[in-house]
């Protein structure tokens, strides 16, 4: 069952009363070091039982093989009625994750910049999972059991899975020439496993467009918009000139953000100083700045196509300061 578990239906048997409700709990599960965790302990029947494994006492069975029993009784009755359930556990060793690259990931360039979405490639890195905010409104630094740093310092998580790990770089590199990224399973656990740390460069700004295929190179993920609401702006959907379209890209600058990994932008808050051409012409920005509802570090960009533009692909260059994404080739379809 590697790390995994199992689910148990719960029901009553009761002559000529098939519906019949019992209540139960859990009595034993036979043995103090078997590290099983069963979910709910306690209940009504019919019910769905999830019985897992503690990571952190199964390091005496690790890998291994063994068998353990569950004894439930009924609740409220006398004598209570008992019954058992044995639970064969076979627990494998995963294989230690391994970094491949750590990019933008909008741009895919071989960079970091705190604050910025960033995707972790390789094998073995943690389960299919996507994240959502916990009780404090920040996106979780665990995931799955799976966890990631930078130099040290945990680093909020989007997604996870095999091969890619979706992650928010911290903000506490700003200034660092390099980050080591490590990504670990089952922290502080008996069966702890790290993969070796990977290193990347840091740097202030590392702009990049949000793309479909996260490659930087197609069609992007922009909208065309107006006052009946927004599509996606593809060939079969061009944009006509003087109308407007939206794009979100990352790797900015710290300043998008207030310092606290893993928040949630709620206000909107406008950057001064960003430029944009279309096809070439200066484009009018209406709006530049963070993407409300979405986590501190991904930019969002408003503006209207120019128009006498050409149609068809035209490229879209976004500037920041000295910063552009012109090495993405990244194109709107205009009518």
């Amino acid at each position: 069952m590697g790390y995994g578990g199992m689910a148990i239906g719960m029901s009553a048997s009761c002559p000529g009363e098939p519906s019949a409700r019992v209540k139960f709990k859990l009595d034993t599960t036979g043995r103090p070091d078997s590290g099983l965790i069963v979910s709910p302990s306690s209940g009504t029947t019919p019910v769905q039982v999830d019985v897992g494994v503690d990571p952190n006492r199964v390091g005496n069975w690790f890998p291994g093989q063994f068998n353990s029993f569950l004894f439930f009784t009924t609740v409220d009755q006398t004598p209570p009625a008992t019954t058992s359930l044995t639970v064969r556990v076979t627990i494998t060793k995963p294989d230690s994750p391994v970094i491949g690259s750590v990019v933008n990931a909008a741009s895919v360039a071989p960079v970091v910049t705190p604050g910025a979405v960033v995707l972790i490639r390789g094998t073995s890195l943690g389960p299919n999972m996507s994240a959502s905010l916990d009780q404090t409104g920040l996106y979780p630094t665990t995931l799955g059991n799976t966890t990631v740093t930078f130099n040290g310092m945990p680093a909020p998580l989007l997604s996870s899975s095999p091969t890619v790990i979706k992650a928010v770089a911290p903000y506490g590199i700003t200034g660092q020439a390099a980050a080591q990224v490590v990504v670990t399973h089952y922290p502080k656990s008996s069966v702890e496993q790290l993969s070796a740390p990977f290193s990347v460069p840091v740097v202030d700004t590392s702009l990049g467009i949000f793309s479909r295929a996260q490659t930087g190179d197609c069609q992007n993920q922009i909208l065309n918009c107006d006052a009946n609401g927004c599509s996606p702006n593809s060939a079969e959907n061009p944009a006509p000139p003087g109308s407007i379209i939206v794009f979100w890209a990352t790797g900015v600058a710290p300043w998008v953000g207030p310092g606290v990994d893993g928040s949630v932008a709620i206000v909107p808050r406008l950057y001064i100083g960003a430029e944009l051409t279309i096809g070439g012409q200066p484009a009018q920005i209406l709006y530049a700045g963070v993407a409300p509802y979405q986590v501190w570090g991904v930019f969002q960009v408003n503006a209207r196509v120019p128009q006498g533009i050409g149609s068809g692909p035209q490229p879209v260059v976004l500037t920041i300061g000295s910063n552009n994404n012109s090495q993405q080739q990244v194109t709107v379809a205009v009518q």
